[in-house]
């Protein structure tokens, strides 16, 4: 069922939202990479070569290309994503902690720094 978002959600939030979700499509690196972070597979149709970077990290292939997108080739890229999420989801889940872990050893300096507390990598998404 698609869902409304009438105000900015917190982090915690917009986790619960995207961990809902089948699959999430995008475009934008964040919004793939929240989608990792919930625990959904993301299907991206990369508009700069960080997305697809970001992807390759998870061992995913790009849906299409903005070229795709105008043809809508990458339709049929997108429903076999869809059809494949809990294939996808497994093999991306221990991908997905590593690369949360070294997110949360960004923090260690800065926390360090400003006298707070450290973040674990479970508590990324609760920053906001």
């Amino acid at each position: 069922a698609a869902v409304i978002v009438e105000r900015r959600p917190s982090w915690p939030q917009l986790a619960a939202l995207l961990g809902r979700a089948h699959l999430v499509i995008g475009m934008r690196l964040h919004a793939l990479i929240l989608a990792a972070l919930a625990g959904t597979v993301p299907c991206g149709i990369p508009y700069d070569p960080k997305v697809v970077s970001f992807l390759a990290q998870l061992d995913l292939e790009p849906a299409g290309s903005l070229a795709d997108l105008a043809a809508g080739a990458w339709v049929d890229r997108v429903l076999d994503c869809h059809r494949r999420r809990d294939q996808l989801a497994a093999r991306i889940g221990p991908r997905v902690a590593a690369l949360r872990r070294a997110a949360a050893l960004n923090f260690e300096p800065a926390a360090r720094l400003l006298d707070l507390p450290a973040v674990s990598p479970e508590n990324l998404l609760a920053l906001g």
